[in-house]
C-alpha cells in the first residue's frame, strides 16, 4: 500500500526517521528500507537505498580501519547536506 501525500505515514516511514536511523545505525535503517520497499514510489526508495548503502560502507570501513579523525568529521558534514536536499520542494 503506497501512501499519498494526503495519507499519513507511520513514524518509520518518514524521510526524516530513515536519515536520523540511517546515521545512527545503517544495518538497522537498510533492513527497515528493504522489509518496507513497497510502500515508497520507486525514485523515493532508491534515494533511501543509496544513502542507507552509503553510510552501510561508511560504517562498517570504520569498524575495519584505524580510528581516523577525518572520518568523524566528514560524515555529519554530508548527512547534514543529504538531510537539507532532501528536505527541498522540487
Amino acid at each position: 500500500m503506497k501512501h499519498t501525500s494526503k495519507q499519513e505515514k507511520p513514524w518509520y516511514l518518514k524521510k526524516r526517521f530513515i536519515y536520523i536511523v540511517t546515521f545512527l545505525a545503517p544495518p538497522v535503517a537498510f533492513l527497515n528500507i528493504l522489509l518496507n520497499r513497497k510502500e515508497w514510489e520507486r525514485e523515493e526508495m532508491l534515494e533511501y537505498l543509496t544513502i542507507a548503502t552509503a553510510s552501510l560502507a561508511v560504517w562498517i570501513m570504520r569498524k575495519f580501519v584505524p580510528f581516523n579523525l577525518f572520518m568523524l568529521t566528514v560524515l555529519p558534514v554530508v548527512f547534514i547536506i543529504l538531510i537539507i536536499y532532501g528536505n527541498r520542494e522540487d
